[in-house]
């Protein structure tokens, strides 16, 4: 018995198959993730590496070249980038598309911990990061408080708010900006301290050695055990200001109140974080890869309300200044009408072919069925509804009623030859079938191979090609099944439309068809005449729409940049601005963009730009991300706005923009015009990229052009002399471990209140190191207690450097980019 006798005969049984199938395909639907993209594993991993207080030059030298190294002897290595910079290393290992993430990641750990030696031993552990593309910031926030100071919320969201926001399902990760962090810093006097004849490090080493809770043991008695603990940590700032420093010879002792002075302040190296002008903390939520990216923002946007009422007595608010899910959600909704919109024209158009309500019924019921049983599988195969799933499912729609349709006409002339209609629906559909069958592996053929194309395209259409192929199947099994079953219950020879408009539909429909058959009758015989014509005519448009390929006509570009109404603007001041100095500039920028009526708010983070390899970190540079009105309030699109905010950057000399659209990832776009220019000799590179950029330059359509080579950070460089470090008994660890400590200050110690933990920053006063040739006063102590001044022992120089050195590939590199306009 062929599965369609089975139908015929067995009703019950096929409509209780689908039945079930459908119950299943919902349940799949409900556990679908919502995403814009499909998930893509993109095997990179990268290295991050702190060493405070180093210069890019020492970075790259001591940290980034090690860890090329290491990274360099992993399988599978596509290439490798790195970035110095001030206080840090990032190294980034590209590995090929086959590579497996995880693998990736575990090698490099493996590779990174056998040269961990050869790192200083001041700089911190690195942290192995599996960059993924679908752990993405969904959300960007700030915090405000009418009650609380700047600290006191930075604290807050950094202490209660994370680890509230962290624990919500679907939150990878949580980072805090902006704010005022507390730190207790003890300033050292160098004049007193060189009056003492002691050493900044000396008084770092003993702070950490007098803030201890120590353990010693047990009593035990013949009852009961008692812990025996030291308790030594400090507990007030004058316990910190009367810590005995040292003994003088004549009696009394030296408190640390005497040669420094205490304060409960803040961190120097503040990054201000603004929304719309307004000082705030930032609150940025990461979604796990996996996670559904549009009900984690709900789940966080819920708690945002919880914790509102929680703190409400410290009147915390939040405002979600930049929501990425927003884009996913008008994405989805217009291809979900677009869905239904092709489903309506599908009812119709089958109608007026068919000239039966019943029978269109019956070929319509093909759609819903298919559909719904393939989110069952998309869910098997662990899919999201995204752009290129939904977008396949309203492409399938015409091809879902093909195979029915055959199968139905050809019933429906076995039934106006008179046969009876189980008979009918039994030959009509034995007769099709192959050509059902053809009519299906020819979308399987067309559509199978698209989700098994290699590369980053493979990893986007594979979800696209299989989602197309399973509803083409199942739609092949309804009209082997359900459609044959349907027919042969109520399809009839003729069926006479009772309802007058739409028989007058139809019937017009038929008339215009005649006419329509006439005249393409005429155009083919003419054509057939005239073959010469045709062909002639036919040719010279393949080569003419060859030629607009040709001749540039039409571009290419792997994304159409979508309007999303966001775009970020990354500024820069020159190399060597500090934080303030960078701000004010950028206060100004920001009143302009006030008076923008298409812009509806934007979020400001000094001292962080993002970017496709990472985040550069420096006191110069900054990042706005901007976000639009609604599309139909605007008086321009977003490339219009960006237009017009690039060309504000003459009004505000010293500060460098450089705008970006918001890509189809969530994150700005990288500049789609990039020269890499790679040597060994970083200056002679330098010459080189001046060239190419003047020759850019004049290409008309190119704007934002830059260099990732700035040439212009003040320097200090201090070069020890060995012979002299030796004669006066030093190491050059200890003088420069000394030397870093005065200047970038040593945070080893902490403080605890509250059960908090707050850095004691212990460094020179500010006034002992605000112009850069205090650094050669600063002071050492040799093992026989001699104070060693720096300029005894090393030549100070001033000079200026590179603020960041890129490599790829072990090779030093200059990258010029820019936008087109």
């Amino acid at each position: 018995m062929s599965i369609t006798e089975l139908s015929i005969k067995r009703p019950a049984l096929v409509s209780i198959f689908f039945v079930a199938l459908a119950v299943m395909g919902l349940f799949g639907y409900s556990k679908l993730g919502v995403d814009l993209l499909p998930k893509m594993d993109f095997p990179f991993v990268s290295v991050l590496t702190y060493y405070p207080g180093a210069g890019p030059e020492e970075i790259e030298d001591r940290v980034t070249k090690p860890i090329e190294g290491a990274i360099a002897g992993t399988a599978q290595l596509d290439n490798v980038r790195s970035f110095s910079f001030e206080g840090y290393s990032l190294v980034l290992g590209q590995y090929l598309l086959t590579a497996n993430a995880d693998e990736a990641a575990a090698d490099v750990q493996r590779h990174v911990e056998l040269i961990r030696s050869q790192l200083p031993k001041d700089a911190l552990a690195p942290k192995i990061i599996k960059n993924d593309i679908g752990a993405a910031p969904i959300l960007r926030m700030t915090m405000t408080s009418s009650k609380l100071t700047s600290s006191e919320m930075f604290q807050l969201a950094k202490d209660k708010l994370k680890t509230r926001l962290e624990s919500v399902e679907g939150v990878a990760q949580v980072d805090v900006s902006g704010g005022q962090e507390r730190e207790i810093k003890v300033s050292i006097d160098n004049d007193k301290l060189r009056a003492y004849n002691l050493s900044i490090n000396q008084v770092a080493a003993l702070m950490q050695s007098e803030n201890l809770d120590f353990p010693t043991g047990a009593v035990v008695s013949s009852q009961n055990e008692s812990v025996v603990r030291v308790k030594g940590k400090f507990e007030s700032l004058e316990q910190i200001r009367m810590l005995p420093i040292m003994t003088l010879p004549q009696g009394g002792s030296v408190h640390l109140g005497d040669i420094a002075t205490v304060t409960d302040t803040y961190k120097e190296e503040g990054r201000p974080t603004r929304l719309n002008g307004q000082d705030a903390i930032g609150l940025q939520v990461v979604k796990q890869s996996d996670a559904n990216s549009t009900a984690t923002a709900d789940r966080v946007i819920a708690t945002l309300k919880t914790l509102e009422t929680d703190y409400k007595d410290d009147a915390v608010k939040f405002t979600v200044a930049i929501n990425a899910t927003d884009f996913t959600r008008s994405s989805l909704l217009w291809v979900g009408i677009d869905l239904l919109l092709s489903i309506v024209f599908v009812t119709g158009i089958l109608f007026l072919f068919l000239h039966s309500f019943k029978n269109a019924l019956i070929v319509l019921i093909s759609i819903p069925t298919s559909l719904v049983t393939t989110f069952l599988f998309m869910w098997l195969f662990g899919f999201t509804l995204n752009l290129m799933s939904t977008m396949a499912l309203s492409l399938v729609i015409g091809v879902l009623v093909d195979d029915s349709i055959v199968v139905l006409e050809n019933i429906h002339r076995k039934l106006e030859e008179g046969m009876a209609p189980m008979k009918a629906a039994l030959e009509g559909r034995k007769e099709i079938a192959f050509a059902a069958i053809a009519i299906t592996l020819v979308d399987v053929v067309v559509f199978l191979p698209i989700s098994l194309v290699q590369g980053m395209a493979g990893k986007i259409f594979r979800e696209f090609g299989l989602t197309v192929v399973t509803s083409t199947l199942i739609s092949l099994l309804v009209s082997f099944t359900l459609t044959p079953l349907l027919a042969s219950r109520f399809s009839k020879a003729h069926e006479v439309i009772k309802i007058r408009f739409f028989r007058w539909i139809s019937e017009s429909f038929e008339r215009f068809q005649d006419k329509l058959e006439v005249r393409y009758k005429n155009i083919l015989e003419w054509s057939l005449r005239h073959r010469w014509v045709i062909a002639t005519s036919c040719l010279l448009m393949f080569i003419g729409s060859c030629g607009l390929l040709i001749g540039g006509k039409i571009g290419s570009e792997f994304f159409t940049q979508a309007d999303r109404g966001e775009f970020a603007v990354n500024f820069s001041a020159p190399s060597g601005t500090n934080v303030e100095k960078t701000d004010s500039l950028i206060k100004g920028f920001e009143a302009r963009l006030a008076k923008e009526p298409d812009i509806e708010r934007y979020l400001t983070i000094m001292g962080k730009q993002e970017n496709a390899w990472g985040t550069t970190q420096r006191a110069s540079v900054g990042q706005i991300q901007v976000k639009l009105v609604p599309p139909s309030k605007r008086s321009m699109p977003t490339s219009g706005v960006m237009n017009k905010i690039r060309g504000m950057e003459k009004d505000f000399p010293g500060l460098s923009l450089y705008a970006s659209p918001i890509g189809i990832f969530g994150s700005a776009n990288q500049a789609p015009l990039q020269i890499e220019m790679r040597g060994d000799d970083l200056q002679q590179i330098e010459k080189y990229a001046l060239v190419v950029m003047d020759s850019v330059q004049k290409v008309k359509g190119v704007t934002d052009l830059q260099s990732s080579y700035e040439e212009g950070q003040p320097e200090v460089k201090v070069v020890f002399d060995r012979e002299r470090l030796s004669r006066m008994g030093l190491s050059l660890g200890e003088a420069a471990s000394a030397l870093r400590t005065a200047v970038a200050g040593n945070t080893d110690g902490k403080y605890s209140e509250a059960g908090t933990d707050y850095d004691i920053n212990v460094v020179l006063d500010k006034f002992n190191r605000t112009n850069a040739r205090d650094v050669s006063e600063v002071t050492f102590l040799n093992h026989t207690g001699q104070q060693v001044k720096l300029t005894d022992v090393a030549t100070v120089y001033f000079g200026k450097g590179p603020t960041q050195i890129n490599r790829k590939n072990r090779e030093r590199m200059i990258l010029i980019s820019g936008n087109l306009d």
